[in-house]
């Protein structure tokens, strides 16, 4: 399911919005979740990082969706951003805070579908791509590219990420449910409390491991494993 949100002031405008959306959704079999939001202000206001796009309108009270917008890229720098103007000059300045696209007003399906091809197919892309957790600051979304290896102890995991670290409460289990396929194959355990991304190893010298400038240990019921691992990871490019 990929996940919604319109912000937009005008009643009419959000409705034509959400109904190009769902007019998509049935000519293409995909389900959405839509949200709808009545300015930026609103929108910003406790904002999670749960959505996969975003449509929203430049001139609105409150909060202009230029304003919003560079509050988003604070907390959420990769989600996908679409505005929504009658002027395309205003839009242009959308690119100055990551705007993927713009659809001029009023919106009529033809245009509308064209963009969403491309917006839907990022979506998919940074949702293989993306973890969710939870911290004490609320929900972050985090490339899983960005992952140099993850870190267990009891209940608290620390994701150590090359923009810092991250903690959250789960298991090392439930973070390889989230990576999906690539655990095993790009993420692969060197013992019971580390999860590394082998694109990250750069040496292994006996049972010491160096992630980045960390050292990690490798165990010995790991090891076998691990090195088959890294050795098919290298040999197929990553």
């Amino acid at each position: 399911m990929i996940r919604i949100a319109v912000v937009e002031d005008l009643e009419d405008e959000a409705r034509q919005l959400t109904k190009c959306i769902e007019q998509y959704g049935r000519e293409k079999n995909e389900v959405f979740a839509v949200e709808r939001f009545s300015d930026g202000l609103a929108f910003m206001e406790g904002y999670e990082p749960r959505y996969d796009i975003i449509f929203m309108d430049i001139n609105m009270p409150l909060m202009s969706g230029l304003s919003a917008a560079k509050r988003l890229r604070v907390v959420d720098p990769s989600v996908c951003l679409i505005f929504v103007t009658q002027m395309a000059q205003y839009a242009l300045n959308g690119y100055e805070v990551g705007a993927s696209d713009y659809i001029l007003k009023p919106v009529t399906y033809g245009s509308f579908a064209l963009r969403f091809d491309r917006a839907v197919a990022s979506a998919k892309g940074r949702q293989h791509h993306a973890v969710l957790l939870k911290t004490q600051s609320g929900l972050s979304r985090i490339d899983t590219n960005s992952i140099c290896y993850v870190e267990v102890n009891k209940h608290l995991v620390v994701y150590h990420t090359v923009n810092g670290d991250l903690e959250s409460w789960e298991s090392l289990k439930s973070v390889e449910e989230k990576l999906g396929p690539l655990a095993g194959s790009r993420f692969v355990r060197c013992n019971n409390c580390f999860l590394v991304n082998l694109h990250y190893v750069n040496k292994i010298d006996g049972d010491t491991l160096w992630v980045g400038d960390s050292q990690l240990k490798i165990s010995r019921a790991r090891r076998k494993g691990f090195l088959n691992a890294l050795t098919v990871f290298f040999e197929t490019g990553g």
